[in-house]
C-alpha cells in the first residue's frame, strides 16, 4: 500500500516540494528514530511494510539501539573485569602484619 496520497496533502500543506526522495527521506526518517529508541528491528521492518528483515536491517542496522548499548556494555566489560579481579583477589588476600 502506497502512502503517496496520504503524504503529498502534507507536503503541499507545509510548501514543500513533493516527489520520490522527500518522501523517502520521511520514511528514512521515521525508521530511525524508532530504532534509536529502541523499537526492535522486527517492528520496524513491518510498520515499514517490507517483505524481509533483511532489507530492513542492511539499511538501518547501525541505528539498532540495542546493538548499540549491546556493544557499550561489552566494551564496558571488557574493560573493567580485569580491574574488578584484581580487587577481588586483594580483598581475598589477608594482609601480612608487620
Amino acid at each position: 500500500m502506497s502512502g503517496r496520497r496520504y503524504i503529498r496533502p502534507v507536503f503541499e500543506a507545509a510548501g514543500l516540494a513533493t516527489g520520490h526522495l522527500l518522501s523517502h527521506r520521511l520514511r528514512d526518517s521515521f525508521a530511525v528514530d524508532l530504532l534509536e529508541k529502541g523499537v526492535p528491528l522486527e517492528e520496524v521492518s513491518k510498520l515499514l511494510g517490507q517483505e524481509s528483515i533483511k532489507t530492513t536491517e542492511k539499511h538501518f542496522a547501525k541505528w539498532v539501539k540495542a546493538r548499540q548499548d549491546g556493544l557499550g556494555t561489552l566494551m564496558i566489560g571488557t574493560c573493567a573485569t580485569p580491574r574488578k579481579a584484581q580487587q577481588a583477589a586483594k580483598a581475598k588476600t589477608p594482609a601480612l602484619a608487620l
